[in-house]
């Protein structure tokens, strides 16, 4: 094959895998789950078990108070209902706070040590039968608990999350939204289908027998579905259970947000994998990859598209005609995040379609994060605890 072929390969292989996990792959699952639909309608149980919601919470003084008291609202049995708050190493009024409320089981650790460790020892302090992790600034519909507990009467369900919903903070917080919608979207397929492999951490719960202690640089909602599904149950997801939530409000902070999640998400799932498929869940790994790893390498790939372009531009500057539209078009999307960087940072609203800019400018700056989140991976770098919520 010459130069010109294998650039020519790069770049058509660049897009088409670009297309794939953006376009195509969703597209296929909401096909696949109109033919094969395998999710169940939710039937209320018999007898409600007990449940243990576990709040890990850091330095979260503004928020705790409200919290508990959402679950109070609950209409979910009161005396079935544990609430657990696992401080991690606190530096505020958090555990004070949650002191104040009598039927709150409250966890000081003294140290802060991340999340994934507050979890491991919340729940060997946990008695209810279905295990309930959420975060201190989550908000549950009344009927949350007793609408997503119902998803477990079917036994061959092991966990699953709520419908989370983002209020968005300012024009960068409405652009993430945009992407977390399309992210429902494709988690709700995926379950119509049969083969959703992804939760929400902050509205997400489990049979408690399915729980394993998972290392100091996970999440739950990376593993744990993983976990659930090597384990030969299924993972749902409860539409009609609505959880909300904020936006990210600047772009530094969805920058950070997005590098954050990616660079642990990558991590756990590279980890995971193999037990996945030794427990015969390839159609799983298919998705993984076609939903999550794909999606990560975005900007690699678009890099490669983009030099070929360039290389086959100096080869063919005479006769180029493709290559040279495809490399103005590359050049013109680029720019038009460039518009949307500077409506965001200078509050412009009058310029037509502002708001479309500034989604572009979103999508390049998360899968830039993706990108450098991928590195660091990589090369090994973990992420243990966090010093503020994003």
């Amino acid at each position: 094959m010459t130069i010109d072929g294998v650039m020519a390969a790069i770049l058509w292989g660049g897009v088409f895998l670009i297309l794939y996990t953006w376009v195509i792959f969703p597209l296929g699952v909401a096909l696949l789950a109109r033919v094969r639909r395998r999710a169940p309608l939710p039937t209320e149980p018999e007898r409600w078990p007990t449940l243990s919601v576990i709040i890990a919470a850091y330095n979260e003084e503004a928020s705790i108070a409200a919290r508990i008291e959402n679950l109070r609202e609950q209409d979910y049995p009161a005396d079935r209902i544990e609430v657990i708050v696992a401080s991690d190493g606190s530096g505020d009024r958090t555990v004070e706070i949650a002191r104040g409320f009598p039927e709150v089981k409250v966890l000081a650790y003294e140290r802060n040590r991340g999340k994934a460790s507050v979890h491991n020892d919340a729940v060997l302090e946990a008695s209810g039968e279905i295990l309930v992790f959420s975060d201190a600034e989550t908000l549950f519909e009344s009927d949350f608990l007793r609408r997503a507990v119902s998803h477990l009467t079917d036994p061959a369900y092991g966990g699953g999350a709520g419908d989370y919903t983002f209020r968005p903070l300012g024009s960068m917080g409405e652009s993430e939204n945009l992407y977390w919608r399309m992210e429902k979207a494709i988690r709700r397929a995926e379950y119509a289908a049969g083969c959703l492999p992804f939760t929400s951490g902050g509205c997400f719960l489990m049979r408690r027998e399915l729980y394993m202690p998972i290392p100091p640089h996970s999440d739950i909602d990376n593993l744990m579905p993983l976990h659930i599904i090597a384990s030969g149950k299924r993972v749902f997801h409860a539409s009609d259970a609505k959880a909300y939530d904020v936006t990210v409000a600047d772009a530094g902070t969805h920058f950070r947000k997005r590098l954050r999640t990616a660079q642990r998400s990558f991590t756990d799932m590279v980890w995971f994998l193999p037990r996945l498929w030794r427990a015969g869940a390839v159609g799983i790994i298919g998705v993984v990859v076609s939903h999550r790893f794909i999606r990560w390498f975005t900007g690699w790939l678009w890099l490669l598209v983009l030099l070929a372009n360039v290389a086959l531009v100096a080869a063919h500057s005479a006769d180029g005609g493709l290559w040279s539209v495809l490399l103005a078009m590359q050049l013109a999307a680029l720019t038009f995040c460039g518009v949307g960087r500077v409506v965001e940072r200078q509050r412009i609203e009058w310029i037509p379609m502002s708001g479309l800019a500034r989604a572009a400018y979103s999508f390049l700056l998360a899968i830039t994060a993706f990108s450098i989140a991928v590195l660091r991976a990589a090369r090994g770098q973990r992420i243990e605890r966090w010093t503020t919520r994003t």
